[in-house]
């Protein structure tokens, strides 16, 4: 008899007729030996113990095909039925610990859903197509909802029918990229704070619809972490960004800056109190 680790319980009754019929031997004895190898739990029976991932994984693929909710009672609730009905035993199982699991052991499939990677079946055609375009964007940091609107014909029929299942396709495909929660990021060096500064250096000026409509992954608070992060991206009177490296500034130009600042910067002060003291300067450089 093969040794699998785990045998669902009728499996388990056939096997053993069918040993008794090719060994001529009486099935309880044949189940005597074999009670020596596997214990039973709930409606299996296994070799060793079940560590809580192992049947947290069975109970995702065998009842979860299309997606387990993370952060949903319901979901949650459903999970432990099944795991007792599957192993007869309570599981002492968190609904915080439940999901972190599930977010470890699965792909997303959805928002906030995942599957179990078995569950995963995506022609290789297709996820060669998805390589090729990412290889061939001009552009470092791409998001997935970009790829997805970009090849959404090439989905058609596929599992893939969301920009989420597609971070998930490229998860368990093991595409050489940099994996973040709503973009990814080409292996040559450059993050999303550089692409973004890039960006601003090409355009010169840019408006937030520009930037949402290239960064279509970014909310408002993603943009505003950026721009801390790139100190040479400055927003304008008007709402849009411009670069330092297109203000009309000459070396003659940073003297007098400086000693604007340190006359009007002695303490602590915000930008708005700075424009005040600008607007009442006559010898100002900036006016």
């Amino acid at each position: 008899m093969q040794r699998n680790r785990l045998i669902e319980e009728k499996f388990f009754e056939e096997t053993i007729a069918r040993l008794a019929r090719e060994k001529n031997c009486s099935a309880k004895i044949i189940r005597t030996q074999l009670s020596k190898i596997y214990r039973r739990s709930g409606k299996f029976f296994h070799r060793g113990k079940l560590t809580a991932v192992f049947k947290c994984a069975l109970v995702l693929k065998e009842r979860f095909p299309n997606g387990y909710k993370i952060g949903d009672k319901i979901f949650y609730s459903r999970f432990l039925r099944y795991l007792q009905e599957i192993f007869d035993e309570k599981a002492p199982l968190t609904q915080q610990t439940l999901d972190s699991l599930i977010n470890k052991m699965g792909i997303p499939c959805d928002c906030g859903k995942y599957i179990h990677p078995d569950c995963v079946h995506v022609p290789s055609t297709v996820i060669e197509r998805v390589k090729n375009f990412i290889d061939s964007a001009d552009h470092a940091v791409i998001s997935y909802k970009e790829i997805f609107a970009a090849l959404k014909d090439v989905f058609v029929g596929t599992q893939i029918t969301n920009h989420y299942f597609l971070h998930g396709a490229i998860k368990f495909y093991k595409l050489p990229y940099a994996l973040h929660k709503n973009y990814l990021i080409k292996p040559n060096g450059i993050d999303m704070a550089k692409e973004f500064n890039n960006f601003v250096v090409e355009r010169g000026e840019v408006s937030l619809r520009e930037i949402k409509e290239k960064f279509i992954s970014l909310t408002d608070t993603n943009i505003k972490a950026l721009i801390k992060r790139c100190p040479e991206v400055i927003r304008t009177d008007s709402g849009s960004f411009v670069h330092a490296s297109h203000l009309n500034l000459h070396a003659e130009d940073f003297e007098p800056i400086k000693k604007f600042l340190r006359r009007n910067c002695a303490t602590p002060v915000n930008v708005r109190a700075c424009r005040r003291n600008l607007s009442t300067t006559t010898t100002s450089p900036f006016c």
